[in-house]
């Protein structure tokens, strides 16, 4: 909602978070709710104007991927079993699954206010690199291609190499 700043999330329903607490962030700025991703500066520094563009135009979508070592939805810190475990626990193909969420903002520019959704879609990872020729190539330039602080972010900080020796063979 606009605040005449840098807005604010006003109801938050986050059905499947993937390892952050929507409850805990009901009210919070785009730059606060942006704060935990790693190498995210510009993404910061935009808050401002992003949040207006969300309010004023679109809608917008983006796609953002990881890699996980559960077909679950729900990545929530608290959930109990796999399903809430730490995203760290990605090493090999067998047993890693591709999640994509996929963002939609909606302008409602006469309230004042955006709807951003989210729509959360898994499927294994072998399935995904075997749908199209070239896909472990730029999966492993993508992963070899991140700071240190963004492989920890995703989940990839150990066992990387593992993966990426995986990756290459094929």
């Amino acid at each position: 909602r606009d605040d005449g700043g840098a807005g604010r999330a006003s109801l938050l329903h986050v059905a499947f978070p993937s390892h952050w607490r929507p409850e805990r962030r009901a009210g919070a700025s785009l730059l606060e709710l942006h704060g935990p991703v790693a190498d995210g500066e510009r993404l910061r520094a935009a808050s401002v104007a992003l949040t207006r563009a969300m309010r004023r135009k679109g809608p917008f979508r983006r796609h953002v991927w990881s890699l996980n070592p559960t077909p679950s939805l729900d990545r929530h810190p608290d959930a109990d079993g796999v399903a809430g475990a730490p995203a760290g626990r990605v090493v090999t193909l067998e047993g890693t699954w591709f999640r994509v969420e996929v963002q939609t903002t909606v302008p409602l520019p006469d309230a004042g206010m955006a709807l951003f959704l989210i729509r959360v879609r898994v499927a294994p990872l072998r399935e995904v690199l075997a749908a199209q020729e070239g896909r472990a190539a730029r999966l492993a330039a993508s992963i070899r291609s991140m700071s240190d602080a963004v492989r920890r972010y995703k989940g990839l900080a150990d066992g990387a190499e593992t993966l990426l020796a995986e990756l290459d063979r094929r």
